[in-house]
């Protein structure tokens, strides 16, 4: 007995076939006939003189027939085991009927010659009535997904039957698939991946038609809208910072749920959880950070430098000449208190507070201040109007300041170069005014209510061409 070629060893050649490849070309079917072959060294052998020796290479499960001609007597029926090799030893010599059958496959029929004290080989692998398909998906398709109805197999737009496909080492084999002239479409469609198809000719066998699939993921690009330096974190792991456009934008997110926080210096961590989906593949997300209200306070100093106000530009401040006992406030200034230890932030932020400052008008016109002030665009504003003896109330969005109410004044203000004191508590949505004058202690307007700022900034501004001396300016955080 000899040995048998190992699975995936190169099997024997045909006369004169050269070394790298087989007689057959890419895409041209293989020969319905047996054909003689030589043996690979390993299986060549010495036959004693008066007997015959048969070597078959065919079709793995393959049964096989072998009857004597003319009239001879019929060998047992024999199945070709996984290597496809059949091996007949003590064959007498003579001419043989062989066939060769398998379900599903073209059965072959051939007359051969035994010869004698010579061994013979000859291969008659078998051909498929229909083509095989093989989808080489790796771990993108999987029988799971396939069950639960996430990955859907089609051939020529209609789905196959799940029972049909076959998987085995990441692949994906598709029997009995009819042969046509004209290509034929495969394609995939599985959750989380972009559509896959391809136009292919199917040809019989299995190995003709192995196709590489590669499906591209379908992601997720989530945009998040916050304050510049924020840090980003998905499921505790760090994605990035907000930018100085105040975006930042996260891509490559499987749809699923998330938990995301944002965090900055001075501000509240904010924590959400997110649940993106693929019918909205660029969702924005606007993340708004508490401030960490200050809590310490403030009171102006007026020194040269005039360091205690924010922005860092002086337009429209000017210390008294000399030694400097307050600040003029003049057309186009705009200044927030700014004494803050607190990392990444440019000026104090309250909640509620008591506002206190004294303040001459020096042209005539009135005065202004700010409070809950988000930057120089977004806060609140309250103008004291002399001329028409009102307090007048705006919400400033984006530059942009809308006047909301005016209410009246009672207050006597008239009279010239005198120092009013003007006292603002802020608690909650609330802002009421106290004015202090010659006469006493007076309500100045009545209780605002509003909800469009609940922290901020507090401060002064000109505006309407008022020109103001202040020259004392606190603020006490309620805490």
């Amino acid at each position: 007995m000899i040995g048998l070629p190992s699975p995936g060893v190169q099997g024997p050649k045909r006369p004169g076939e050269a070394k790298g490849g087989g007689p057959k070309r890419p895409g041209e079917p293989a020969k319905d006939t047996v054909v003689p072959v030589e043996l690979p060294p390993t299986m060549v052998l010495t036959v004693p003189p008066k007997e015959g020796y048969l070597t078959l290479f065919t079709t793995a499960q393959a049964k096989v027939s072998l009857r004597s001609i003319p009239g001879g007597n019929a060998l047992p029926e024999r199945e070709a085991p996984e290597n496809g090799v059949l091996i007949y030893e003590k064959l007498p010599p003579g001419r043989y009927r062989m066939e060769i059958t398998r379900e599903a496959h073209e059965p072959l029929t051939a007359t051969i010659s035994i010869q004698r004290g010579r061994p013979t080989a000859v291969s008659g692998p078998l051909l498929e009535k229909d083509g095989a398909i093989i989808l080489s998906v790796g771990g993108q398709v999987t029988r799971e997904s396939i069950e639960k109805k996430e990955a859907v197999v089609k051939l020529n737009g209609r789905a196959i039957d799940p029972r049909r496909l076959e998987f085995k080492d990441e692949r994906i084999y598709i029997r009995g698939v009819p042969i046509t002239r004209r290509p034929q479409e495969i394609s995939i469609s599985n959750k989380g991946y972009a559509d896959w198809s391809q136009q292919r000719v199917i040809l019989r066998g299995e190995c003709e038609n192995l196709i590489p699939v590669t499906m591209v993921r379908e992601a997720i690009t989530l945009t998040l809208k916050s304050l510049p330096n924020a840090e980003v974190y998905i499921d505790g792991a760090m994605k990035g910072m907000i930018k100085a456009d105040r975006t930042l934008s996260i891509q490559g997110l499987d749809p699923g749920e998330y938990e995301l926080w944002v965090r900055l210096d001075g501000y509240d961590r904010h924590t959400r959880r997110l649940k993106l989906a693929l019918d909205n593949r660029n969702p924005v997300e606007d993340v708004t950070l508490e401030p960490l209200a200050d809590q310490t306070e403030f009171r102006a100093s007026f020194d040269p430098s005039i360091s205690q106000w924010w922005p860092a530009r002086r337009q429209g401040l000017q210390l008294e000449p000399g030694n400097p006992r307050g600040l003029y406030v003049r057309e186009g200034a705009f200044a927030l208190a700014n004494n803050t230890s607190r990392a990444n932030r440019t000026f104090n932020i309250y909640d509620d507070f008591t506002f206190i400052f004294n303040v001459r008008f020096d042209n005539g016109k009135g005065a202004a201040w700010v409070a809950r002030a988000q930057d120089e665009r977004n806060y609140y504003l309250f103008e004291l109007n002399k001329q028409e003896k009102a307090l007048n109330f705006y919400i400033c969005r984006d530059g942009e300041c809308e006047k909301k109410r005016p209410d009246p004044v009672l207050a006597n203000i008239d009279e010239e170069g005198a120092f009013f004191r003007i006292r603002l508590e802020a608690r909650g949505n609330s802002f009421s005014h106290i004015i202090y004058t010659r006469e006493g202690e007076q309500n100045l307007g009545g209780v605002i209510v509003d909800d469009a700022f609940r922290y901020g900034g507090v401060g002064l501004r000109a505006i309407n061409g008022s020109e103001m001396f202040v020259n004392e300016f606190f603020v006490r955080p309620r805490k």
